[in-house]
């Protein structure tokens, strides 16, 4: 795995560690690759980098990013008896020498915090953040003492703590500059870079429309476009083979008089066919659970106008009132 592709693996887990249903937030992701992109370069000495970026690793930075299910884990780390100032301090002062000479690698930060953390096992998976979350709910108002909880959750506990500290380290010394993340690294630093470096799909996403002129299909007066794939990566929280389903379900909310064309004659749609195939050919090394969206995309809408021409075409005439539906946005990241 490269480390563009390692980078982005450790930050759809963390996505799926803060990910909330209880908050309606269009991009977790944008949230918190901007959140520490943006409050590096506004604290950074750009006359001594490597030091200003050091003092702001600290445990304070967890709690600055303000997501709950951040807290949640510190909490439940405390009750374990995992020390934030240790762990932060172990990983700086191990990674200080290869950050000085400019050998710093992804591999050095991991092998840092796993080892800070007191190395427990293989690093953290989405898997473990389920098991995490579900055992967490369980136990809902009683994480007063370790006692009160199963032991398997300690290292569980640990490892994401590792996963989350490490990630938070690499995305800062990246928006830093002082270490590149390949593809990764360079958008982190605002530098045009796909995530695909296959030149044969990235001439191929060209040939996508984004518009369209039909006026059959009234839109959702209560639609609001999104603005994904500027500053930070799209990723939707669906497997990439799922990923035609959402997107027909998305036509549905966004032009509410298609509610009568079955999501199944949608599918059938070669520019519908064309444009999954794109998403799911830009997404052969990605995460299972997890669908990033080509850079081309800036909206939902824009992938559901790429065949909504076509759609159009073989649907009878409809009236011009508009039915007003949900926008359903819950399961970007």
């Amino acid at each position: 795995m490269s480390k563009r592709q390692s980078f982005l693996q450790d930050t759809a887990i963390v996505v799926s560690l803060i990910n909330d249903p209880q908050i309606k937030q269009a991009s977790f992701v944008g949230s918190i690759v901007d959140w520490v992109s943006s409050y590096i370069k506004a604290h950074i000495d750009p006359n001594n980098k490597v030091a200003s970026v050091l003092s702001l690793l600290v445990p304070g930075i967890l709690y600055a990013m303000g997501f709950r299910w951040i807290s949640v884990l510190l909490s439940v780390a405390g009750v374990f008896g995992f020390n934030l100032e240790s762990i932060f301090s172990s990983i700086v002062n191990t990674i200080q020498e290869p950050l000085h000479n400019g050998t710093l690698t992804p591999e050095h930060i991991d092998q840092a915090s796993q080892s800070a953390i007191g190395n427990l096992g293989s690093a953290a998976s989405f898997r473990d953040v389920d098991l995490f979350k579900l055992t967490v709910k369980h136990y809902q108002g009683k994480i007063v003492q370790a006692g009160m909880l199963p032991d398997f959750l300690k290292p569980l506990t640990g490892k994401i703590l590792a996963k989350v500290i490490g990630w938070i380290f690499k995305a800062a010394l990246a928006s830093a500059g002082l270490m590149v993340l390949e593809d990764a690294g360079k958008k982190l630093l605002g530098e045009p870079s796909p995530l695909s470096s296959n030149p044969e799909q990235t001439e191929q996403s060209s040939f996508i429309p984004t518009s369209t002129s039909q006026t059959t299909f009234k839109i959702n007066p209560d639609y609001e476009p999104e603005h994904f794939n500027v500053s930070s990566y799209w990723i939707e929280t669906v497997a990439p083979d799922d990923i035609g389903t959402a997107i027909a379900d998305w036509t549905h909310n966004i032009y509410p008089d298609t509610q009568d064309v079955p999501a199944s004659q949608i599918q059938t749609l070669p520019d519908f066919q064309k444009v999954v195939s794109l998403i799911q050919a830009y997404n052969k090394s990605s995460a299972a659970n997890y669908t990033f969206i080509p850079k081309q995309f800036h909206s939902r809408k824009q992938i559901v106008d790429s065949f909504m021409d076509q759609l159009a075409a073989q649907a009878p005439a409809h009236s011009s009132s508009v039915s007003t539906i949900p926008v359903a946005n819950k399961k970007a990241l």
